[in-house]
């Protein structure tokens, strides 16, 4: 589109300029024309004044050889002065040159012609050769500024010019007043139900709770079957489990008799009527044996306790030789009775 229009606007601008070299050209011509003619007059005139000037100098010397029998007066001489008519020498001497005369006065502008339909354009010709400077001539005066042509079509519309500069910012018009508030839009339709979250961290683990108030007692069962009678040179198995104070051992129960020399164990619960035996080993440290008993019946003030989760030193130790080294423990309604022993506090 823009080669398009910029080849009309070409085609235009060169039709312009081949239309305006043509009326030079034919200005130009006319001119030439005019100076051709002036010249031509003029030299109509100089023939015409010769002729006269010379008609009338021949009508006055035949007066003159009339009037003077014979002999021709010279204009320019006193009037006594003659000459011999055959005389080949002109006597006469030639006058001086006139004065020039003054310029005339300027003829007035013709007006200007119409102006001819414009002709085809030509072939262009070969270029001649250049001639040589002719004479300056004089500059004539300025015609009179022709009429106003017509105007012409519009031109093709130019390329867009380059993006300006930025301006300035304007300054910020005043807040305008609030409008009124709408009314209420519908409420839309539910969105589609969103995916199942990932699983959270687990959760540190929470503090224990404290300890539940003790149960009461059961009832006690049925006397169970006696059991057959033992073979009088049978011995029990003492068990030999030893103590840790960091990580306490519980007590096998399948046996019958323990015997200690120095650290902690657990007495767990166990069925109704049993009985066990705690030995104090040969190398035994009294106040170094501990044993923690689940439940532990005891006299406070005259009243049986149960105490949960109790720590007793079954040997007692005084600081003096003393022949408890035997201690009997038995389990009955849910509690564990020691015959001696030491209830520690913590």
């Amino acid at each position: 589109m823009v080669f398009s229009h910029l080849r009309q606007f070409i085609m235009t601008h060169t039709f312009v300029n081949e239309q305006f070299l043509f009326n030079q050209r034919r200005f130009m011509n006319n001119r030439r024309n005019l100076k051709r003619a002036a010249t031509a007059l003029v030299a109509i005139f100089l023939l015409i004044g010769m002729c006269w000037y010379f008609c009338d100098s021949s009508s006055h010397r035949q007066d003159g050889r009339n009037a003077n029998n014979g002999l021709e007066s010279c204009p320019n001489l006193p009037s006594t002065t003659v000459k011999p008519v055959n005389n080949s020498t002109d006597p006469c001497p030639a006058g001086s040159t006139g004065l020039t005369g003054s310029t005339g006065a300027t003829g007035t502008a013709g007006t200007t012609g119409l102006i001819g339909a414009t002709g085809a354009t030509g072939l262009i010709g070969l270029t001649g050769l250049t001639g040589s400077a002719g004479t300056a001539e004089t500059t004539g005066l300025t015609g009179a500024t022709g009429a106003t042509g017509t105007p012409g079509s519009t031109g093709l519309i130019g390329l867009t010019g380059l993006t300006g500069t930025a301006g300035t910012a304007g300054t910020a018009g005043t807040t305008g007043l609030t409008g009124e508030v709408g009314t209420t839009g519908a409420v839309g339709a539910t969105g589609p139900i969103g995916s199942i979250g990932l699983t959270g961290a687990t959760g540190t683990t929470g503090l224990t709770g404290a300890t539940g108030a003790t149960g009461a007692v059961g009832a006690t069962g049925p006397i169970g079957l006696t059991g057959a009678t033992g073979s009088a040179s049978g011995a029990m198995t003492v068990g030999t489990q030893a103590g840790d104070d960091a990580n306490p051992p519980i007590l096998n129960l399948s046996l019958r008799a323990f015997e200690f020399v120095s650290g902690t164990w657990i007495l767990p619960d166990a069925p109704n009527g049993t009985l066990i035996y705690l030995v104090l080993g040969t190398s035994g440290l009294s106040q170094s044996i501990h044993i923690h008993v689940d439940h532990l019946r005891v006299i406070d003030h005259g009243d049986a306790t149960i105490l949960i989760n109790q720590n007793i030193d079954p040997f007692v130790y005084s600081g003096t030789i003393g022949p408890t080294s035997l201690v009997t423990a038995f389990f009955n309604s849910g509690a564990w009775s020691f015959s001696t022993g030491t209830i520690r506090a913590d």
